[in-house]
């Protein structure tokens, strides 16, 4: 009897043993499988953020294709009107033995919108007279003159500044202490920049006056903005003449002046037409689910182009991309 009930009891524990060893592997096998999924959603992620990457930068140099385009047909203002819309194609994530595929699935979208903005109606804080920043940035004469002094420009260097050098962006202001935080608060970035100018031995041509702000018309001209609104609808301005009878006052007086040996002539620092302008592109990988889209990745890329006077060519003066927000 006794050896009847330890048997049972052995196959009991077995039993129990292999139950429970099989509940292990089953939680293991779940957890495995689970763990796969995780690693699969993520690889997923990763070819969605690649594509919709390649798809800003690709979104860029369409739309610059287009900007030139327009530059040399004349046909600026329509370019800017509205953003550039490039729908674009997408490819399987595997290279088959012809190369990559195109991605063939109806219910998945990948466009990107590039919108154009002006750079060169602002003022080029490596290049304008301190009598310009005094008026766009509204600080006082000895600020001004530090931040021009604060700059490689042959002048003598104010005492206590730091080494002179170039300006790369309107941050500088803040980060080597020639605005006070309150200063760089009120700055309005619309008005300056950094970017119109590459060759700081040769700067000419970079301010168009006819796209600045009446704000930075008026820095121009030494006028009162109130003043300049009056006459700013006059604009496209094709002469320095022009402009001087607009603003009711010579050439001379302005804060760019012209050379004294031909004052007719436009200030080396201004030009009727534009050449630099910033783009910037949201590229969206969408899911269709029904009428609905349901974004997958997002990416962001801006840039700052530069063009030779005739337009042919370009230079990159700025370039930054960012990955947005994704979904599964």
């Amino acid at each position: 009897m006794n050896y009847v009930l330890q048997h049972r009891t052995k196959r009991g524990a077995a039993l129990l043993i292999a139950i429970s060893m099989l509940g292990l592997f089953t939680v293991l096998g779940m957890v495995y499988v689970r763990h796969m999924n995780i690693e699969i959603d993520q690889a997923n992620m990763t070819v969605n953020e690649t594509r919709t990457q390649n798809a800003a930068v690709a979104g860029i140099e369409a739309a610059l294709g287009d900007l030139q385009r327009a530059l040399l047909e004349k046909q600026l203002t329509q370019a800017m009107t509205k953003p550039l819309t490039y729908p674009l194609n997408t490819y399987k994530a595997i290279r088959g033995p012809e190369g990559l595929a195109l991605d063939t699935q109806e219910n998945r979208t990948l466009v990107a919108t590039v919108s154009i903005t002006d750079e060169s109606g602002k003022i080029n804080l490596n290049h304008a007279p301190a009598s310009v920043l005094q008026a766009i940035l509204n600080v006082d004469g000895t600020t001004a003159r530090n931040i021009t002094g604060s700059l490689p420009r042959g002048g003598a260097r104010p005492e206590g500044l730091p080494e002179q050098q170039w300006f790369v962006s309107i941050e500088d202001l803040r980060s080597r202490n020639l605005l006070t935080p309150e200063q760089f608060a009120a700055v309005n970035p619309a008005f300056i920049t950094t970017f119109t100018v590459a060759d700081h031995a040769a700067p000419a041509g970079f301010l168009n006056i006819n796209a600045a702000p009446v704000e930075v018309l008026a820095a121009i001209v030494d006028l009162p903005v109130e003043t300049v609104r009056t006459f700013e609808n006059r604009r496209p301005f094709s002469s320095l003449a022009t402009l001087g009878t607009a603003a009711g006052k010579d050439p001379a007086t302005f804060n760019y002046k012209p050379d004294p040996n031909d004052p007719a002539a436009l200030p080396a620092a201004l030009a009727f037409e534009s050449r630099c302008f910033r783009l910037s592109c949201e590229a969206v990988f969408c899911a269709i689910e029904g009428k609905n889209e349901r974004p997958l990745a997002k990416a962001h890329a801006e840039a700052v182009a530069l063009f030779t006077p005739d337009c042919n060519g370009y230079q990159l003066v700025y370039w930054n991309t960012q990955q947005g927000a994704s979904g599964a």
